[in-house]
């Protein structure tokens, strides 16, 4: 088996973990509703000072080539992807047992504070916490692993 194909294969716990949660979302049609998170055909670019300038320009762009609801969708499966790859590299950095890497994945993504920022919305906030457990997963390596040079935001698989 070839080291691509082993690679794939311990990527899909994952992407079945994530696909677990929004999958409910993507059979069905129009855009999901939050309290603190609306998406609509009509995003109205915010003042380029902002901080969510970028991304509303980001999705006006895509949303010429993909419909806007399912571009919401993917957004929210890609940021829980990122929560799952936080607690990867955690736990990749504290052992060598791939069960472990998996159960820490899932609890960082299946916390309280994970759960109650999802319904409210607040996708920025996954998205920084999924960031955060990323840099510390690549701080916690760097530091185990001083007498090789590496980077700390070089990230490997």
């Amino acid at each position: 088996m070839t080291n691509d194909i082993k690679k794939i294969i311990n990527l899909l716990p994952y992407v079945g973990l994530v696909a677990v949660i929004v999958l409910p979302w993507f059979l069905g049609s129009g855009y999901l509703f939050f309290t603190d998170m609306s998406w609509g055909p009509n995003i109205v670019l915010p003042h380029w000072t902002s901080g969510w300038f970028y991304l509303s320009l980001l999705i006006k762009g895509l949303g010429f080539f993909i419909s806007v609801d399912l571009l919401q969708k993917l957004f929210i499966s890609a940021v829980l992807g990122a929560v799952l790859f936080g607690g990867y590299r955690i736990a990749r950095s504290l052992t060598q047992d791939k069960m472990i890497w998996f159960l820490a994945s899932a609890f960082a993504l299946f916390n309280p504070f994970v759960y109650d920022r999802l319904m409210y919305g607040q996708i920025g906030v996954i998205l920084a916490y999924g960031f955060f457990l990323a840099c510390f997963g690549c701080l916690l390596s760097f530091y185990f692993n001083l007498q090789r040079e590496r980077s700390i935001l070089m990230l490997r698989f």
